[in-house]
């Protein structure tokens, strides 16, 4: 079946109000916020379960084959498992094995070879195909001295003086027998209780060897060649289980599709190096994948100079795109319109600001336990907190200086209450002083209502 695709999301940013916080709580903003994310995560962790499902072949298009049935990796391979499986004439397995050549036989296929091989045996076993290579039914049953079928049968000497012949070797073998029973036999001859009695004790001590036949794990327990035989026949078996055992070619057709999968995920950044891209707008008909872009990358969100990595999320024409900077950790999103792509709207994050203890000057310093400081948000907002007391109070004064990241694109004025129901003037310049702007009367300065964006 094919892979579900992730629906629009839940919350939707430009359905939204302006002000959120009349209509929500911090707290229900932030989990708004965050549900986007979360419903990402789980659709790409259930397109991950499912490549690594055991069904994964079967959610995996793939190009028309010749003589392969299917649509689908799984759908393939069951048709290429099954055609060397057949048996039927002119569509048996045999039929899509090639063979190399055999001077002798026609073909090019283990089927059409084994055809020709079959041709060749039945011709030649006509008797007018038979020349002095092979012995005749008369020959193989004479029973003349020096021309019996015996004598026509090689062997391999059992002795120097024995001879090459089944023939000679038995006449020998009685000479012996013959011989023996003079010296090995105390009265000098041969009896049939004698002969008995030495072969009945040589099979004792060889059965001895051997054991007890009924501890045998075979199911026949009557014959040592019997059980051997039960043995033989359950290795055949084993060996011809082609479903235990599959075929070279099964494995090479296995292993080939195995590749062009794993070579297709990789060419959307699916276990390996995602591919750097020269511009963000993808083709919305694009599927979905992992892209790395450089600093010169086109049409990445407002502010990223040195990169980042880019998900695109493919949606018939309506994809989604998820970037994440190198430098600065944060994250964008956008989606395909038909007027276009959308601009690039950045994502909020629950991490805590940071705040840097300012360093006074001119007399200046912390009123009671308010300590004087300064926080930057993921928004560039910039934030003051803090009561400061006990400094010079002339007009220009500086107070203290911010540094360079939290600095305003332009100077301002900011009116502070300085105690008793007075209020002071503050001017925070482009270059990060802070500084009084006319004498104050007050007992103190309160810096905690100052806030400015940075952009």
């Amino acid at each position: 079946m094919p892979l579900s695709q992730m629906k629009d999301f839940t919350f939707k940013h430009s359905d939204q109000q302006d002000a959120l916080y009349s209509q929500y709580t911090a707290q229900q903003i932030k989990a708004l916020f965050d549900s986007r994310g979360d419903e990402l995560r789980t659709a790409l962790n259930s397109l991950i379960s499912t490549l690594n499902s055991k069904d994964g072949a079967s959610n995996i298009g793939t190009n028309a084959i010749q003589d392969v049935d299917g649509s689908t990796i799984q759908a393939m391979l069951k048709s290429v498992r099954d055609k060397l499986k057949s048996k039927v004439k002119n569509s048996s397995g045999a039929d899509y094995v090639n063979a190399t050549l055999i001077d002798g036989l026609a073909g090019e296929t283990v089927q059409s070879i084994l055809v020709s091989l079959k041709l060749l045996v039945d011709n030649h076993k006509k008797s007018s195909d038979h020349d002095d290579r092979y012995f005749t039914k008369n020959q193989l049953q004479s029973i003349t001295s020096g021309n019996s079928g015996a004598d026509l049968i090689k062997a391999t000497p059992l002795n120097p003086n024995s001879g090459d012949t089944v023939q000679k070797q038995l006449a020998w073998m009685l000479s012996q027998i013959a011989a023996s029973a003079i010296g090995s036999i105390p009265d000098g001859s041969i009896s049939e209780p004698k002969l008995n009695a030495v072969l009945a004790n040589k099979i004792n001590t060889s059965l001895s060897n051997v054991g007890s036949m009924s501890t045998l794990i075979t199911k026949d327990k009557s014959s040592a060649v019997n059980a051997i035989n039960e043995i033989k026949q359950e290795v055949t078996d084993h060996k011809a289980d082609n479903v235990r055992h599959i075929t070279s070619a099964e494995r090479a057709a296995w292993n080939t599709s195995e590749k062009n999968a794993i070579e297709y995920a990789k060419g959307f950044g699916l276990g390996t190096a995602p591919p750097i891209i020269n511009n963000c707008n993808l083709s919305t008909n694009g599927e979905t994948g992992f892209y790395n872009c450089s600093g010169t990358t086109l049409n990445m969100p407002p502010g990223v100079t040195s990169g980042g990595t880019l998900i695109h999320i493919a949606k018939s024409t309506r994809p989604t795109q998820i970037f994440q900077s190198y430098t600065n950790n944060l994250t964008f999103t956008r989606t395909y319109t038909p007027s276009g792509w959308t601009d690039w709207v950045q994502l909020a994050t629950t991490k805590q600001d940071e705040w840097v203890n300012a360093v006074l000057q001119n007399g200046w310093t912390n009123f009671s336990s308010y300590t004087t400081g300064y926080s930057l948000d993921q928004f560039g907002i910039v934030r003051l907190r803090g009561y400061i007391t006990g400094g010079t109070k002339d007009a220009g004064i500086l107070l203290f200086t911010l540094p360079a990241a939290f600095r305003p694109k332009q100077g301002f004025y900011a009116i502070v209450n300085s105690g008793s129901n007075t209020f002071a003037t503050l001017f925070i310049s482009t270059t990060g002083t802070v500084s009084l702007q006319g004498a104050s009367t007050g007992t103190y300065l309160s810096l905690s209502n100052i806030s400015f964006s940075t952009e």
